[in-house]
């Protein structure tokens, strides 16, 4: 895109012209998208690696591929109107077009399952920048934006066709985002529910709040690859999307300029249909190791000492020791997985 010189509402220092503030913001993404330990990558790669080996020995697990029925559900998931990808092919091109299309799509889609690759145009994002703040501010930065992604209308077929087979992926019942008829209410009327019944019995509860850093941007690749081999997934299913996830990259919109591509090393994909399946499976060990934990408030036995709503935990416990030792195992379990938190942690005391 021809660069231009245009001024924008915004500020940035040192920046002019809207293809300087494009590549920017592009280049923060990047450096968003980026997994925060190269010792624990690596670490996390090899362990994939090695498993990849005897799975490919073993060959005991059968490769998937997508029936007519299966394309024809993936088409009809996504709703009508939804906002095209770069290539600017909406999902009414399929819904409407002559039958043999679907059936075509079904066969190009399983050569992409058998030869393990999908196309460049399926990684590549479009991103475009929105303000994080209310009002009007002038002179702003990269971090006062929150990027809103767009991919490409074949993709999300794809990922609507290869869906099903990942439903069975672990996910706590304390974990409420990303789930079909459970939200932020669900959530918050646990946590109340909880501290009322401790404080019912005359119990003071301390409530901890725990961010994760930049956490869809930092899941690490190589784990949730490992993952889904833990799970049984099918081996090419698994080959696709580590493909997919290594090819990732995207443009930057910013008043109808687009930056250069950038590289995308971590995350899942920002848009995709499958992201908040396979970030909720990947931090769910969290959930279920504080539930082996034994700290903090059980009821019956049932752990009732974390809830997480996508990618922000609660911690709830009777003792405040109790609560510094969940907080402290949870910075080491998001730690494996390549996750930090963020420092400006929140403890409350409930009266």
């Amino acid at each position: 895109m021809k660069a231009t010189n245009s001024c924008s509402k915004y500020k940035f220092e040192n920046l002019k012209s809207d293809y300087e503030i494009a590549n920017y913001l592009a280049l923060e993404h990047s450096k968003n998208c980026s997994f925060n330990s190269a010792v624990i990558n690596e670490r996390l790669k090899l362990a994939y690696s090695t498993e990849k080996d005897l799975l490919d020995k073993s060959n005991l697990i059968e490769k998937f591929f997508i029936s007519s029925d299966v394309m024809d559900k993936a088409i009809q998931k996504i709703a009508n109107g939804t906002t095209a990808g770069h290539d600017a092919i909406s999902i009414e091109h399929f819904k409407f077009a002559h039958p043999s299309v679907p059936s075509i799509m079904k066969f190009i889609f399983n050569i992409f399952l058998q030869i393990g690759e999908v196309p460049l145009d399926f990684g590549q994002g479009l991103v475009t920048p929105i303000p994080k703040f209310k009002g009007s501010k002038k002179f702003v930065s990269s971090e006062d934006f929150r990027g809103i992604t767009v991919n490409v209308i074949p993709s999300k077929i794809f990922e609507h066709c290869i869906a099903p087979t990942l439903v069975n992926l672990p996910s706590s019942s304390r974990q409420f985002g990303f789930k079909k008829g459970a939200g932020c209410a669900n959530a918050i009327s646990c946590v109340r529910n909880t501290i009322q019944y401790f404080n019912k019995r005359g119990n003071t509860l301390s409530v901890a709040c725990v961010d994760i850093k930049k956490a869809f941007d930092k899941a690490n690749i190589w784990g949730i690859l490992r993952l889904l081999q833990q799970n049984h997934i099918a081996p090419n299913i698994i080959e696709v999307l580590k493909q997919w996830f290594l090819m990732s990259s995207a443009r930057v919109k910013w008043n109808g300029i687009l930056s250069e591509p950038v590289f995308l090393s971590s995350g899942v994909r920002q848009g995709g249909v499958l992201s908040p399946l396979l970030f909720s499976a990947y931090v769910d060990v969290v959930l279920s190791e504080l539930g082996k934990s034994s700290l903090g408030c059980f009821i019956n036995k049932r752990c009732f000492n974390s809830f997480m709503y996508a990618d922000d935990l609660i911690l709830l416990s009777i003792s405040f020791a109790d609560l510094q030792s969940l907080l402290s195992l949870s910075v080491e379990i998001f730690g494996t997985l390549d996750l930090q938190i963020n420092a400006k942690n929140r403890v409350f005391k409930n009266r």
